[in-house]
Protein backbone atom coordinates (compact mmCIF):
# COMPACT_ATOMS: atom_id res chain seq x y z
CA UNK A 1 0.00 0.00 0.00
CA UNK A 2 1.50 3.23 -1.17
CA UNK A 3 1.95 5.93 1.85
CA UNK A 4 -0.90 8.71 1.29
CA UNK A 5 0.77 12.50 -0.13
CA UNK A 6 -0.80 14.17 2.38
CA UNK A 7 1.28 12.54 5.08
CA UNK A 8 3.59 14.09 6.56
CA UNK A 9 6.12 10.83 6.70
CA UNK A 10 5.56 10.90 2.96
CA UNK A 11 9.05 14.01 3.30
CA UNK A 12 11.68 12.21 3.82
CA UNK A 13 14.31 13.94 5.64
CA UNK A 14 17.11 13.07 3.32
CA UNK A 15 15.44 13.84 0.33
CA UNK A 16 17.59 16.51 -1.27
CA UNK A 17 14.38 18.14 -2.66
CA UNK A 18 12.62 18.63 0.99
CA UNK A 19 12.61 22.17 1.88
CA UNK A 20 14.88 23.08 5.16
CA UNK A 21 13.54 22.89 8.52
CA UNK A 22 13.16 26.51 10.42
CA UNK A 23 13.71 27.39 14.02
CA UNK A 24 10.53 28.42 15.17
CA UNK A 25 11.81 29.62 18.71
CA UNK A 26 14.22 32.69 16.42
CA UNK A 27 12.46 35.75 15.89
CA UNK A 28 11.31 36.09 12.51
CA UNK A 29 13.60 39.35 11.95
CA UNK A 30 17.08 37.49 12.54
CA UNK A 31 16.19 34.26 10.11
CA UNK A 32 17.73 34.52 6.68
CA UNK A 33 15.36 33.06 4.02
CA UNK A 34 18.17 31.70 1.94
CA UNK A 35 19.64 29.91 5.09
CA UNK A 36 18.90 27.68 8.02
CA UNK A 37 21.08 29.34 10.42
CA UNK A 38 19.76 32.49 12.20
CA UNK A 39 21.35 35.56 11.36
CA UNK A 40 23.01 37.11 14.51
CA UNK A 41 22.56 40.41 15.07
CA UNK A 42 24.27 43.26 17.24
CA UNK A 43 22.52 44.47 20.41
CA UNK A 44 21.68 47.74 20.72
CA UNK A 45 24.05 50.14 22.88
CA UNK A 46 23.02 52.64 25.25
CA UNK A 47 26.06 55.96 24.57
CA UNK A 48 26.15 58.57 27.52
CA UNK A 49 26.74 59.14 31.03
CA UNK A 50 24.22 58.65 34.26
CA UNK A 51 22.78 61.07 36.32
CA UNK A 52 23.78 60.40 40.08
CA UNK A 53 20.75 60.22 42.34
CA UNK A 54 21.62 60.48 45.84
CA UNK A 55 21.47 57.71 47.82
CA UNK A 56 18.10 56.60 49.61
CA UNK A 57 17.61 58.60 53.27
CA UNK A 58 20.43 60.92 51.92
CA UNK A 59 20.23 64.77 51.41
CA UNK A 60 21.28 66.43 47.76
CA UNK A 61 24.33 68.60 48.30
CA UNK A 62 24.18 72.00 47.53
CA UNK A 63 27.18 74.15 46.35
CA UNK A 64 27.18 76.93 49.03
CA UNK A 65 29.00 80.65 48.14
CA UNK A 66 31.72 81.50 50.34
CA UNK A 67 30.49 84.75 52.78
CA UNK A 68 31.92 88.00 51.24
CA UNK A 69 34.54 89.48 53.12
CA UNK A 70 33.10 93.44 53.27
CA UNK A 71 31.63 92.66 56.60
CA UNK A 72 34.87 92.20 57.95
CA UNK A 73 36.50 94.74 55.96
CA UNK A 74 33.85 97.84 56.93
CA UNK A 75 34.23 96.65 60.50
CA UNK A 76 37.46 97.29 60.50
CA UNK A 77 37.17 100.57 59.80
CA UNK A 78 34.35 101.32 62.06
CA UNK A 79 37.05 100.09 65.14
CA UNK A 80 39.50 102.95 63.31
CA UNK A 81 36.69 105.54 63.15
CA UNK A 82 35.74 104.58 66.74
CA UNK A 83 39.62 105.31 68.16
CA UNK A 84 40.11 108.12 66.42
CA UNK A 85 37.41 109.44 68.13
CA UNK A 86 39.30 109.07 71.30
CA UNK A 87 40.83 112.30 70.48
CA UNK A 88 37.79 114.37 70.51
CA UNK A 89 36.88 113.01 73.76
CA UNK A 90 40.49 114.19 75.34
CA UNK A 91 40.23 117.83 73.55
CA UNK A 92 36.75 118.12 74.36
CA UNK A 93 37.51 120.73 77.45
CA UNK A 94 40.59 122.18 76.00
CA UNK A 95 41.08 125.41 74.10
CA UNK A 96 39.45 126.08 70.81
CA UNK A 97 40.60 127.72 67.78
CA UNK A 98 38.41 128.71 64.65
CA UNK A 99 39.29 126.59 61.42
CA UNK A 100 38.59 129.38 59.78
CA UNK A 101 40.98 132.37 61.47
CA UNK A 102 42.90 130.29 63.36
CA UNK A 103 42.43 132.27 66.35
CA UNK A 104 41.19 131.20 70.17
CA UNK A 105 37.56 130.86 70.54
CA UNK A 106 35.58 130.63 73.74
CA UNK A 107 32.96 127.67 73.46
CA UNK A 108 30.33 127.07 75.95
CA UNK A 109 30.44 124.62 78.67
CA UNK A 110 27.13 122.84 77.30
CA UNK A 111 28.68 122.65 74.04
CA UNK A 112 31.75 121.20 75.20
CA UNK A 113 29.93 118.75 77.27
CA UNK A 114 27.97 117.67 74.37
CA UNK A 115 31.02 117.38 72.22
CA UNK A 116 32.47 115.27 74.63
CA UNK A 117 29.06 113.16 75.23
CA UNK A 118 29.29 112.49 71.46
CA UNK A 119 32.91 111.76 71.08
CA UNK A 120 32.16 108.76 73.37
CA UNK A 121 29.34 107.66 71.91
CA UNK A 122 31.31 107.07 68.66
CA UNK A 123 34.15 105.32 70.70
CA UNK A 124 32.15 102.98 72.21
CA UNK A 125 28.94 102.26 69.47
CA UNK A 126 31.44 102.42 66.32
CA UNK A 127 34.29 99.94 68.30
CA UNK A 128 31.77 97.80 69.29
CA UNK A 129 29.88 97.62 66.27
CA UNK A 130 33.18 96.95 64.24
CA UNK A 131 34.12 94.40 65.93
CA UNK A 132 30.60 92.56 65.62
CA UNK A 133 30.60 93.27 62.09
CA UNK A 134 34.26 91.07 62.01
CA UNK A 135 32.37 88.30 63.60
CA UNK A 136 29.59 88.36 60.57
CA UNK A 137 27.24 89.61 63.04
CA UNK A 138 23.79 91.77 61.94
CA UNK A 139 23.51 93.50 65.02
CA UNK A 140 26.85 95.09 64.53
CA UNK A 141 25.68 96.88 61.04
CA UNK A 142 22.88 97.85 63.41
CA UNK A 143 24.51 99.40 65.98
CA UNK A 144 26.97 101.32 63.35
CA UNK A 145 23.55 102.51 61.80
CA UNK A 146 22.16 103.52 65.08
CA UNK A 147 25.85 104.94 66.45
CA UNK A 148 25.24 107.51 62.95
CA UNK A 149 22.02 108.59 63.67
CA UNK A 150 22.21 109.00 67.62
CA UNK A 151 25.77 111.43 66.96
CA UNK A 152 24.29 113.00 63.67
CA UNK A 153 21.75 114.76 66.44
CA UNK A 154 23.89 115.41 68.77
CA UNK A 155 26.57 116.92 66.60
CA UNK A 156 23.40 119.65 65.00
CA UNK A 157 22.15 120.24 68.89
CA UNK A 158 25.90 121.01 70.09
CA UNK A 159 25.90 123.71 66.83
CA UNK A 160 22.50 125.21 68.25
CA UNK A 161 23.57 125.20 71.34
CA UNK A 162 27.00 126.75 71.33
CA UNK A 163 25.67 129.27 69.57
CA UNK A 164 28.26 131.42 67.45
CA UNK A 165 31.30 130.00 69.32
CA UNK A 166 32.88 130.54 65.48
CA UNK A 167 34.05 128.52 61.88
CA UNK A 168 30.56 128.76 60.18
CA UNK A 169 29.04 130.45 63.06
CA UNK A 170 31.42 133.76 62.17
CA UNK A 171 30.39 133.60 58.74
CA UNK A 172 26.66 133.27 59.49
CA UNK A 173 23.71 134.45 61.88
CA UNK A 174 22.95 131.40 64.54
CA UNK A 175 19.92 130.23 62.42
CA UNK A 176 21.99 129.93 59.06
CA UNK A 177 24.62 128.55 60.59
CA UNK A 178 22.40 125.68 62.22
CA UNK A 179 20.84 125.07 58.59
CA UNK A 180 24.44 124.76 56.85
CA UNK A 181 25.73 122.53 59.10
CA UNK A 182 22.40 120.40 59.49
CA UNK A 183 22.95 120.29 55.82
CA UNK A 184 26.48 119.49 55.36
CA UNK A 185 26.33 116.62 58.26
CA UNK A 186 23.12 115.18 57.47
CA UNK A 187 25.17 114.51 53.69
CA UNK A 188 28.44 112.92 55.43
CA UNK A 189 26.00 110.40 57.87
CA UNK A 190 24.13 109.65 55.00
CA UNK A 191 27.13 108.35 52.95
CA UNK A 192 28.65 106.81 56.06
CA UNK A 193 25.21 104.66 56.10
CA UNK A 194 25.78 103.72 52.94
CA UNK A 195 29.29 102.94 53.50
CA UNK A 196 28.16 100.64 56.46
CA UNK A 197 25.36 99.03 54.37
CA UNK A 198 27.73 97.58 52.15
CA UNK A 199 27.18 94.24 52.46
CA UNK A 200 24.07 94.09 52.37
CA UNK A 201 24.09 96.26 49.14
CA UNK A 202 26.64 94.31 47.57
CA UNK A 203 24.61 91.05 46.99
CA UNK A 204 26.17 87.48 46.98
CA UNK A 205 26.63 85.89 50.50
CA UNK A 206 26.84 88.66 52.56
CA UNK A 207 27.73 85.96 55.37
CA UNK A 208 25.69 87.97 58.37
CA UNK A 209 23.77 86.33 61.11
CA UNK A 210 20.28 86.50 62.27
CA UNK A 211 21.35 88.65 65.20
CA UNK A 212 19.36 92.06 66.11
CA UNK A 213 20.57 94.32 68.17
CA UNK A 214 17.16 94.91 70.08
CA UNK A 215 15.01 91.86 70.64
Amino acid sequence: MEPSPWDDDYVKSNDSNAPQSVQMNAPMSTQDPFSSQPVEMQQPMIMGTTAQMPAYGQQPLYIQQAPSSAAKIIGIILVIVGAFNLLGLLTAFGPQEDPFTGEEIIVSTSSQVLTAVNSLISLVGFVLAGVWMTQYRRKGLHLALLTIVVTYLIGVLTVGVGGNDGGIGTLLDDGAALGVTAVLTGVCSGICGLIVAIPLLSGGNHGLDDSKLFG
